[in-house]
């Protein structure tokens, strides 16, 4: 299992936000998480994410319990979110966007790699490279920052 999340629960002093929200994700699997405002889809996410602390249950990626690993240490494992109308630098080109996202490889095959493969997922980012982000329409940005 790539992600699993075991009776998850958090808490915002005396309030309850999730009480036992288990669920699991297989690599290649697509999950969405929907409900009404106040449901607990940002809580959950931000726990995920270890921007919220878990009161019990666990949170294990790729067999590895990350419950307790601070936020940094979550992203470099390769967990990340991306909020709905997330920002971009608006000053530096979609090139330079996507280089800040590299963050941690090492060596410029990585990163070529890694280019490469974001631009067949979003061929207009590779046509509209040189331009700066703050030229995109909304949707283009939403790609950008989810790359």
């Amino acid at each position: 299992m790539l992600l699993e999340l075991r009776d998850l629960q958090v808490s915002y002093g005396d309030i309850h936000a999730l009480e036992g929200v288990s669920l699991s994700v297989a690599e290649g699997e697509l999950v969405s998480v929907i409900g009404a405002n106040g449901a607990g889809k940002s809580s959950l996410l931000n726990c995920l994410m270890g921007i919220v602390p878990a009161r019990g249950g666990s949170v294990t990626f790729q067999g590895k319990d990350v419950t307790s690993l601070p936020v940094h240490e979550r992203a470099r494992s390769g967990i990340r979110i991306v909020p709905e109308r997330a920002r971009v630098f608006p000053r530096l080109s979609v090139y330079e966007n996507l280089l800040t996202g590299c963050y941690g490889i090492r060596n410029s095959v990585g990163i070529a790699g890694r280019l490469e493969w974001l631009y067949s997922l979003f061929p207009v980012l590779e046509e509209r490279k040189s331009q700066l982000a703050s030229t995109l329409s909304g949707g283009e940005q939403q790609m950008l920052a989810i790359s």
